[in-house]
């Protein structure tokens, strides 16, 4: 059905995720950025290509002071930078979350579905970092 997508999405008082959008000819890739939503700010929506496989894979990184940046690929080896960058409001309490999800902008009974074979976290160089893991929450310097 059209205007079905899934994606990944970093959330809190601000948020974005990187998504695959289905459209009457095909499956798009899609970036919606929100700042400040909370306070009523509209949404930053970027549109992307037409995305040709069944299969894609979406990566988000989380770099330094928490800038998170979204990446994708359809071959999951060569990932390609796609959207802003998300920097999470370090008011929000618990923190910034990441999640999964799929929505649709129309109502049907026999609406399409996401098979999410895998989900990965991991963090580079381990050693490196093993100060910046607390509580089970990461801190990044």
């Amino acid at each position: 059905m059209y205007g079905e997508s899934c994606g990944l999405i970093i959330f809190g008082s601000d948020y974005a995720f990187l998504s695959m959008l289905r459209k009457a000819d095909g499956n798009y890739l899609s970036s919606t950025q929100y700042n400040n939503a909370d306070k009523g700010n509209k949404p930053t929506v970027q549109d992307g290509e037409k995305i040709n496989s069944t299969d894609i894979y979406f990566r988000v990184t989380v770099c330094r002071g928490a800038a998170c940046k979204f990446s994708y690929s359809e071959d999951g080896k060569i990932f390609n930078p796609f959207g802003g960058r998300l920097r999470p409001n370090p008011d929000d309490l618990p923190g910034a979350k990441l999640d999964l999800f799929c929505s649709s902008t129309g109502k049907a009974n026999d609406a399409g579905f996401a098979d999410i074979d895998w989900f990965r976290i991991e963090l580079k160089d381990q050693e490196k970092n093993k100060h910046f893991i607390k509580s089970g929450r990461w801190l990044f310097e």
